[in-house]
Parts: C-alpha cells; sequence; structure tokens
C-alpha cells in the first residue's frame, strides 16, 4: 500500500441496496515516513515505528467508519505543549472508533491511550476539512496532574480551554505564562477549577478557579485559592497599555504565606497586600515589587529563635514562644526571577521587636541567605528617637536603635546557620555606624573580619 508493505482482507458487496460496500481490514508496522506518505502527518509527536491494526468500512468509496488499535511501544512520543515524553520500549497503547458526519466532517470517539508517561479517554470532532472542532477528554492524566479539558477554536486563531479535576502540576508551565516573548503558546482563554494546583514543592494553591487570557503574552488573569490550604490568596493581572503589567495580590493569612516561603516556620495570621509589576528579561519573567503586611504574630519561629538565644533576649524569646511576637505592620520590598525570592531592605515592628531584613531565597535549592538588623524593645527606641539632637545621635539611621544587633541567617532553609554581632547590641547608633565604615557592610555574616557568635544547625 503506497509502497509500505501491509497485511490486509478485503470484502467487497456488490448488493445495490447494502449500507456497506467495503470492508477493509489493514495490519502493519510503519515508522513517521510512512505515517506521512500514507497523509497522516504525526506532528513530529510520534518518532519511530509503530503497529496498527484498522477495521474500516465504506459505502460506495465513502468513509463510514473505522476501529484503530495502535502499538506505540517502540515509539518515542514527545508532547511539548505539556511536558510529556515517553521513550522507545516503553509500553504503550491507544485505541479509537472514527465515524463520517453527515456534513463531511469525523467525530475520533471512544478514544483511549494508556502509558507510563500519559494516559486520557475522550473524543475529538474534526470539520469537513478536518479542522478542529472540539476536543473533550474526560480524562488526561500525566506526572502529578488528574484533570478532564474541554477545547473549542477561538475567532480569529487559538483556543478556548476549559480545565477542572483534582490536580493539576502547573511548575513546569508557569515560565511560559509570564513570559512577555518567546513562548510557542498559542492564544487562549483559559478557565480553570481543581482542588490542587502544584506551583512548586513546597507550594500548592488549593479549591482554585481562574481565568485568564493569553496573547503572545499573559494578558489578564484573576485567581482565587488557598496557599498550603490555609492563607486564602486573590491575584489579579492586568495589562496596562502605557507600562509593565501590573499584579496584586491581596490575602487574609499573611502568616501561613509567610511559612510557604520559609521566612517564619510558625507565622499566624495578618493581612496582606502585594504590588509588584511583571517584565520579561533573558533569564526569564521578573516581579519586582512590595509586600504589605499588617497585624502578623510570629510563635516559635525556629530561626528567629535562635537569634534571640544567640542575643541573651531571654525576655523577648519567652513571648515568641508564649503567645508569639505581635508586628503592627510590615513593609517587604521585593524581586522575584528564576526560582529566586529577593528581599530588598525590608522592615517589620511591633511593640517588642523591630526587624530589618536583606538577602535572598533560592525555592529551587531550598537555600536561605539573609542578614539585617534586630531592635530590642522598639516602642522604647523609637521614643528615644525623637528627642532633639540627642536622638538622633543615640538612635543613628532608620531601623536602628540605642539596643541594636545584627545577625545571619544562612544555609538550608530548614536547618540554616545562625550569626549575631554582639558589639552592636551594646553601641549606640553612632558607634553602630562608625564600627560600620570599617566593614562596609554593617550587617554582613559573610565578613569574617567580624567578630560573630555563631550557632551551628543541629
Amino acid at each position: 500500500m503506497s509502497g509500505i508493505p501491509v497485511d490486509f482482507e478485503w470484502e467487497e458487496s456488490f448488493q445495490p441496496q447494502s449500507e456497506v460496500t467495503t470492508a477493509l481490514k489493514i495490519s502493519g508496522r510503519f515508522d513517521d515516513a510512512a505515517l506521512r506518505k500514507l497523509g497522516l502527518p504525526t506532528a513530529d509527536i510520534i518518532v519511530g515505528e509503530i503497529g496498527a491494526v484498522v477495521d474500516m468500512r465504506a459505502a460506495r468509496k465513502r468513509f463510514v467508519d473505522a476501529k484503530v488499535d495502535l502499538d506505540l511501544t517502540p515509539a518515542l512520543i514527545d508532547i511539548g505543549q505539556i511536558k510529556v515524553t515517553k521513550l522507545p520500549s516503553r509500553p504503550a497503547r491507544a485505541s479509537f472508533y472514527a465515524e463520517a458526519l453527515d456534513d463531511g466532517g469525523v467525530l475520533v470517539s471512544d478514544a483511549k491511550l494508556t502509558s507510563g508517561a500519559i494516559s486520557l479517554s475522550g473524543l475529538v470532532e474534526l470539520g469537513p476539512d478536518r479542522s478542529l472542532r472540539r476536543i473533550d477528554l474526560d480524562h488526561l492524566g500525566f506526572g502529578r496532574t488528574d484533570v478532564a479539558v474541554s477545547m473549542r477554536p477561538r475567532a480569529p486563531n487559538g483556543y478556548i480551554l476549559a480545565i477542572n479535576g483534582p490536580a493539576i502540576d502547573a511548575g513546569p508551565f508557569l515560565d511560559s505564562f509570564f513570559e512577555q516573548t518567546g513562548s510557542d503558546l498559542p492564544p487562549l482563554n483559559l478557565s480553570v477549577t481543581t482542588r490542587e494546583m502544584i506551583l512548586s514543592e513546597r507550594r500548592t494553591l488549593f479549591d482554585v478557579s481562574a481565568e485568564l487570557n493569553y496573547v503572545d503574552q499573559l494578558e489578564f488573569l484573576q485567581a482565587t485559592g488557598s496557599v498550603n490550604n490555609e492563607a486564602p490568596l486573590k491575584v489579579t493581572l492586568i495589562t496596562t497599555p502605557e507600562g509593565p503589567r501590573r499584579l496584586t495580590i491581596s490575602g487574609t493569612n499573611a502568616g501561613g504565606l509567610a511559612r510557604s516561603t520559609g521566612l517564619f516556620d510558625d507565622a499566624v495570621g495578618g493581612s496582606l497586600l502585594v504590588s509588584a509589576s511583571l517584565r520579561d528579561s533573558d533569564e526569564g519573567p521578573v516581579i519586582d515589587g512590595r509586600m504589605e503586611i499588617e497585624g502578623l504574630r510570629v510563635r516559635q519561629a525556629t530561626s528567629l529563635s535562635r537569634v534571640l538565644t544567640l542575643a541573651s533576649l531571654t525576655g523577648i524569646l519567652e513571648v515568641l514562644n508564649g503567645d508569639g511576637l505581635q508586628f503592627a505592620r510590615a513593609d517587604v520590598p521585593f524581586r522575584f526571577h528564576d526560582g529566586m525570592l529577593e528581599i530588598i531592605d525590608a522592615r517589620a515592628f511591633g511593640p517588642s521587636l523591630g526587624i530589618t531584613l536583606d538577602g535572598e531565597i533560592n525555592g529551587d535549592a531550598d537555600e536561605i541567605s539573609m542578614f539585617g538588623t534586630i531592635v530590642p524593645a522598639y516602642t522604647i527606641n523609637s521614643v528615644l528617637g525623637e528627642i532633639p539632637l540627642i536622638g538622633t545621635l543615640l538612635v543613628g539611621k532608620q531601623g536602628q536603635g540605642v539596643f541594636a544587633l545584627t545577625y545571619g541567617v544562612r544555609g538550608p532553609v530548614e536547618q540554616p546557620i545562625i550569626t549575631v554581632n554582639p558589639l552592636s547590641a551594646l553601641a549606640p547608633g553612632f558607634l553602630r555606624n562608625f564600627f560600620a565604615i570599617f566593614t562596609g557592610a554593617p550587617a554582613d555574616p559573610d565578613d569574617p573580619s567580624r567578630p560573630f557568635l555563631e550557632d551551628q544547625p543541629g
């Protein structure tokens, strides 16, 4: 057949009243070149040999229906759109039933694909010109994703897509959606409803409902969900004609979000507002923004308690391990790119404690590198700072005080190394700034010349 060896059985009926005049069974093995020669291009999804058995019926040279069974085990299957690859020799089978429609279209129903890499079932409908009319999959599973999918053409191009189901592993697709250029995604109107949306190993959104528009870039997003099933969030992204895309995130449990980043392992409550802009770079999308938190309580935070222990701040430590430290307000400028969260001159204050924070958290490697200043008795320090002339001399610049110490947190997020500078705990503001002249950065724990107390992990 077209120069390709096959086995076939052919039955022909010459009865004029017969609804089916031709029954043909074809079996053979075909590589991707043979499939193209037969007019069955695989769009480079299937590479290598496959086995096929086709039972086809026709009526006076007009296609009626066909049952198709495929052995995909020898082939490489690469579905780049959903990041799925099935290697050669891994077992895989597919089957479907195709029937002609009255208008010349084709309905492919009872479609099934089973393999270790992916499984699906559903139907596909094509128009008379074999353009896509619809895809309805009652099951699509790959990796940690388990969903149902419906897809329709979108005028003038692209697709309208609805996804719902128990779980979606969104991590591999995030960069493609947030990139401004260079993505091979088609235009999309997408709606998603899922119980779990996995973003990374540390972060999962629960009870997600989302709608988005994508044309060359993510133009619009509106979503609700709960980070790690404890921090409800509302996310909105819009594209402004005059500038970059704007991202807003609001929530009622800032502590839950802080725990998901590894910043505090037992933060509770607090309202959250994030305002940010998105831009593209050679390394991928970059998010620059500011996080504002009010009413956050931190209890039994491992890293913070080790800092307070090293600094001999036992009173504050007792509060931390009891009802927790209350922070009236926190202001956290940040940048997020390529799995890295950079904290830039963050500040938080409450009745018992003030704190500054700079550094980064590598989400991919679960590594933290942070340094800053802790100001015990923040309220007292603030009052002293209001004294004309003397207040400035004693307290120093913003975020410091008469009683302050510098600290560093670095290493694995679960068990970092803590360092504290004891000199600053005794030095008034002007002396602390004087020491900083000789060290460059007053709180940098990576400077070996400074006299740090160090708490090893464990």
